[in-house]
Order: C-alpha cells, then sequence, then structure tokens
C-alpha cells in the first residue's frame, strides 16, 4: 500500500486542478430563461397551456379543424384493382372496395371513384 501511494504522490500535475481563477476559463451560469416563459410564444412549457385562457398561451383562440379525409392510389397486388385506395384523415385510413360492379378497373376510373368517396366521407 506504501509503494502505490508513493506511486501516486510522484504523479502531481504541477498546476492546481481546482484553479478557475485563470483567465482563460470564462464562468458561465445556467440559462434559466425568460421570467415569464407562457409569454413568449415559442417553445412555450405544456403549463402554460389553460382551458381558462385558450389554447394558445400568447392569447388567441385556436380552432382545431375537423380531420378531412383524403384519398390516394395504393396498389395492393392482390390482383384485385378494386381495393387499390386508401383514405386517411390523419389519424384513422380506411381500404374501401370500390366500384364492385365494374369487372375490369383501370386506375384513373378507381381515382374517380375515390374522389366520390373522399367527398362522401368528407360530408360534400
Amino acid at each position: 500500500m506504501a509503494t502505490l501511494a508513493a506511486a501516486m504522490s510522484s504523479c502531481s500535475t504541477g498546476y492546481d486542478i481546482g484553479d478557475d481563477t485563470r483567465p482563460e476559463v470564462e464562468h458561465v451560469g445556467p440559462d434559466t430563461g425568460p421570467e415569464d416563459p407562457c409569454a413568449t410564444g415559442e417553445n412555450v412549457p405544456e403549463h402554460c397551456y389553460s382551458d381558462t385562457e385558450g389554447d394558445a398561451p400568447w392569447g388567441e383562440a385556436v380552432v382545431a379543424p375537423d380531420p378531412r379525409w383524403s384519398c390516394g392510389f395504393s396498389v395492393t397486388y392482390n390482383d384485385d384493382w378494386h381495393d387499390d385506395v386508401v383514405c386517411s384523415n390523419g389519424v384513422e385510413s380506411v381500404r374501401p372496395y370500390l366500384r364492385e360492379w365494374d369487372d375490369f378497373v383501370t386506375e384513373d376510373e378507381i381515382m374517380e371513384s375515390a374522389l366520390e368517396y373522399e367527398a362522401y366521407l368528407n360530408g360534400s
């Protein structure tokens, strides 16, 4: 044990590791942020949002729009073109079976029916 202590004492660096008075060392305190983070309008903490003051902390009322449905061509590769459309509103999606009465469906025909189905889903 004494040998280890003697070996460790010869490894001193010659300067104090705790010396923070050197001019090249800049001391920066922690960023506390703005005094009222709810009033900044950006990077607003979640606790700033309350039901009594609207959805936006800076006083603007935000109205959430109803999700709109959008349908697009999406090949299934199952040899049945009747279901090659996916409709989504951003929350859920459906794959409708369109043009059941048509024996052979082209992409243009399925997209025409998809747009009609999209209008139906959106209440138009």
